[in-house]
């Protein structure tokens, strides 16, 4: 009787423990949703500036019509850089979106670790390494293609705009309004996956202070070890089964 209490008890904790651990994964997956989403914003004004930047069509304002219909070559190429450059950035806030989903879900933030620790921990298990790896390149090579799509688009249209549309102070305040809103995200993605890139860290990119995540999740540090029956602990089989919603579980001892 003594041994079914311990076991229940175990068990109530270990639940009590993983779903408040659950509650705080799913406020970090929220607030990365959020942050992204406002960042989705501001790359379209910074990559369609042939149309959110102002500009002069003959004695008025380009109206926003004028400025997708103009049927200039020119015109045409500068609105089809601006599309194509907006669909990289897209695609690399969907990448930094899967990794930082799969960071939030495997790793922990441990104030009393420092940043690198996670490479350490993480030797016993190459497949988890190799899925950081893995998530850490694609973020850097993505940033690094933006990054130049983003510099050449920002050329090719301000090169059309000011000599062919040019409305003054008001062009150039919004040309480069536009550009600094993703300017400070860019170079700040530049450095965290650089650094990840290079030193196989698993650094938040979508907070104002990159969190370090450098701690095995506790719920992944189980199956882990289950997954490697010579590291494994002995299981009981004669030890009490418990049901708990459902599920039956040996005591290990």
């Amino acid at each position: 009787m003594d041994n079914n209490k311990t076991v229940k008890n175990d068990i109530k904790h270990t639940t009590s423990t993983s779903v408040i651990k659950i509650s705080e994964n799913r406020k970090e997956k929220m607030a990365t949703i959020f942050a992204l989403s406002l960042e989705a914003f501001k790359v379209f004004m910074a990559c369609l500036l042939s149309l959110f930047v102002s500009q002069k069509c003959n004695d008025h304002d380009c109206s926003l019509s004028e400025k997708f219909n103009e049927e200039t070559t020119y015109a045409r190429i500068v609105l089809t850089s601006n599309f194509i450059t907006l669909f990289v950035f897209l695609i690399g806030y969907n990448i930094e979106y899967m990794r930082e989903q799969f960071i939030i879900h495997n790793f922990n933030d441990n104030s009393k670790l420092p940043d690198d620790n996670i490479g350490k921990i993480l030797e016993p298990y190459p497949q988890i390494t190799k899925q950081l790896k893995m998530w850490n390149e694609r973020f850097y090579y993505m940033t690094v293609g933006s990054i130049g799509f983003g510099v050449t688009n920002f050329v090719v249209s301000g090169i059309f705009i000011c000599t062919t549309h040019y409305n003054g102070m008001r062009t150039v305040t919004s040309l480069v309004t536009n550009i600094l809103l993703v300017s400070n995200t860019v170079s700040s993605n530049y450095r965290i996956s650089n650094k990840c890139h290079n030193q196989l860290l698993a650094l938040s990119s979508s907070r104002l202070e990159p969190i370090s995540y450098n701690d095995i999740d506790k719920r992944l540090l189980g199956k882990l070890i289950l997954s490697k029956p010579e590291q494994n602990k002995k299981i009981n089989t004669e030890a009490p089964v418990v049901e708990v919603n459902d599920v039956k579980v040996n005591y290990v001892v």
